[in-house]
């Protein structure tokens, strides 16, 4: 947390760019037991878009590509508007983009200053059948991602679950009732929820051009 995106990168490719609307996935936000939030998302089907794609796109998320008469980050494509930046902070052990990799990422939900995030997440699964991010905080863990990828054949469907918050047992309730509303509130997740379907919504208009031109 706290370092500053490279110069190179910008907030905005396209700041008047609109993807996927909330109404198009069915989704929900609730508080757990333990006073972590969850969010998950049930996106309409990826037509043209395979889980092999997918499972490509998070190894190599890092390229640039070109992009309305430019060469820009993919990153900056996936989101038009409220990317920022990506890194690789640390391969997997093997040398690889899988898991056990480190990811830098910086974004704004909804372009909003209020809900930028600047997180390092660890890749705790990642194959055909979807990817699992980690975020820690203090030596707890704050925040699991879990997208999950399933064949319907000329297509895919995405599942999104978002869990915000301490799960340590015993200490989660207070710490969350006291960080949550600071860091991360409902608010927050609900543009968070707009975010990701937007952002899974355009794997639709890049993605199968940009893996069938890639070298694999």
């Amino acid at each position: 947390m706290g370092q500053s995106a490279p110069k190179g990168d910008t907030m905005a490719l396209d700041p008047a760019w609109h993807g996927r609307p909330p109404e198009s996935a069915a989704w929900a936000i609730e508080t757990l037991h333990d006073g972590r939030l969850r969010m998950t998302i049930r996106h309409a089907p990826l037509r043209g878009v395979a889980p092999v794609m997918l499972d490509w796109w998070f190894r190599n998320i890092g390229g640039t590509m070109h992009w309305q008469g430019q060469v820009v980050p993919r990153y900056l494509v996936w989101h038009p508007r409220d990317h920022i930046h990506w890194a690789l902070v640390r391969p997997a052990s093997d040398g690889t983009v899988g898991p056990g990799a480190v990811f830098r990422i910086v974004e704004a939900f909804q372009a909003n200053p209020r809900y930028k995030v600047d997180v390092q997440d660890r890749v705790l699964t990642l194959d055909t059948t979807g990817i699992t991010l980690e975020g820690r905080r203090a030596g707890l863990r704050f925040t699991l991602l879990s997208h999950r990828f399933t064949d319907l054949g000329g297509a895919t469907q995405y599942d999104s679950v978002l869990e915000v918050g301490a799960s340590a047992p015993g200490v989660a309730r207070p710490i969350n009732r006291v960080v949550l509303p600071r860091l991360f509130a409902h608010d927050m997740g609900r543009a968070w929820i707009a975010h990701n379907i937007e952002e899974v919504g355009q794997f639709e208009v890049f993605l199968p051009a940009l893996f069938a031109s890639a070298d694999k």
